[in-house]
């Protein structure tokens, strides 16, 4: 890699700053964000911690100043990464930041922030299921994929493609995105065509014949009869609403809670792991 432009031994009262707290460390390369913003840092650090920092193609020079297709929030915490100090903590980061920053780590190579992505990443698949999976698939991290792929599916695919799309996923990833929500679809399909059997009362060996179970089962399929199917969030709200006449039964309640998990769970344990779905 060609040596990066820099300003030798800049130590002006008005010289740009290591993002670094107390760093005091000489300043020798001024780094600019893509909104504008300038940083010191220091050219041993860059070449110590990171595998290729800037790269060639995500850099404009104006004036010796490289400037990077990064913003200034992520550049900063990137150069706080790479100093013999304490780490900024990632606990607090809004998500759009932290998906920003992993991929950045993840293009300049700087192993001492990526791991900490990873977790972080993992952390809010909860929240944002689509994006923690095609960071996962882009950067092939498959047990962050198996981990995720269950929570991104959706009857709209439209979200999925697109993100796809604009991070570069292969075509292959994304077939297997709709093989694994195909088989995911077909498993709650059955769980709700199935007639749940009377659910057991604690002590007893034969499933017990509370004259609620029978009517409230009735009174489900029934709707989801009149809908033609369901999604399973349609589902879940029928279930819930035609339980209530139930709650004074606790063996019940234990059935329709079992009955809701394996329709929403498509009865997974018969479901591959994502990476292992064959397409």
């Amino acid at each position: 890699m060609d040596p990066l432009p820099a300003h030798a031994e800049i130590q002006t009262q008005s010289s740009p700053t290591c993002p670094s707290e107390d760093c005091a460390l000489l300043v020798d390369i001024v780094l600019q964000s893509s909104d504008g913003v300038i940083f010191g840092a220091h050219m041993k650090n860059l070449a110590e911690f990171s595998e290729a920092f800037p790269r060639k193609d995500s850099v404009v020079v104006d004036e010796d100043v490289p400037i990077l297709e990064e913003s200034a929030d992520v550049l900063k915490l990137m150069l706080q990464f790479m100093h013999h100090a304490p780490h900024p903590s990632l606990r607090n980061v809004p998500f759009t930041l932290l998906s920003s920053l992993a991929e950045a780590v993840e293009k300049y190579t700087i192993f001492s922030a990526i791991e900490l992505c990873k977790v972080h990443m993992s952390f809010r698949a909860q929240e944002h299921p689509i994006d923690v999976l095609v960071y996962a698939l882009r950067h092939n991290y498959p047990e962050i994929a198996n981990e995720t792929a269950a929570l991104s599916l959706s009857p709209n695919h439209t979200e999925f493609m697109s993100k796809a799309i604009a991070a570069g996923l292969r075509d292959s990833d994304k077939l297997r995105w709709f093989c694994y929500r195909n088989i995911w679809d077909n498993a709650r399909r059955a769980g709700l065509k199935r007639r749940p059997s009377h659910p057991k009362k604690t002590g007893q060996a034969k499933p017990s014949k509370c004259e609620l179970w029978e009517p409230f089962i009735d009174n489900v399929l029934h709707a989801v009869a009149r809908e033609n199917g369901c999604e399973v969030d349609e589902f879940v709200a029928i279930i819930n609403k035609d339980a209530l006449a139930m709650k004074s039964c606790s063996s019940c309640m234990s059935g329709v809670y079992t009955w809701e998990m394996e329709v929403v769970g498509g009865f997974d344990t018969g479901i591959p792991l994502f990476c292992d779905v064959e397409i």
